[in-house]
């Protein structure tokens, strides 16, 4: 046997000794098995939506006034008061029957007035338009 086909014998030799010895110690550090194949999680079905995109219901605020819930992607926003109609407290004149003149009150929630309060007629009647007079309406 000629010198260059000892050391390609003896490469080849060591090559294998080395991967026996990966082969021992890669077996050492899994227990000696497998790795098992880790299943594919299965995917997750996609929640059915709150709602439909735009659609609104009623609701009630925390303050108790009428409000509104918005849908936004495919959620429910809070509850959100109603547009102001009028000034919560606010006063405005008003007649009952075309004699009686008085205040109505705007709601605390600004949704709205409420009847209309009168005072006693004591004045009598005006003459252009038959209604009474109360102090400081005209």
């Amino acid at each position: 046997m000629d010198r260059d086909s000892l050391i390609t014998i003896i490469a080849i030799l060591t090559i294998t000794a080395i991967g026996a010895y990966l082969l021992v110690a890669w077996a050492d550090l899994t227990g000696g098995e497998e790795p098992e194949e880790q299943p594919v999680p299965p995917l997750k079905p996609q929640p059915t939506p709150e709602c439909t995109e735009g659609g609104n219901v009623s609701c009630t605020t925390s303050d108790n006034c009428s409000g509104y819930q918005l849908c936004i992607n495919d959620h429910f926003t809070s509850c959100m008061r109603q547009l102001e109609v009028c000034l919560p407290g606010s006063k405005h004149w008003c007649t009952i029957t075309g004699c009686a003149q008085g205040y109505m009150y705007c709601d605390r929630c600004g949704s709205g007035y409420g009847e209309c309060f009168t005072k006693p007629c004591t004045q009598g009647a005006n003459g252009t338009n038959s209604t009474c007079l109360i102090e400081g309406l005209q």
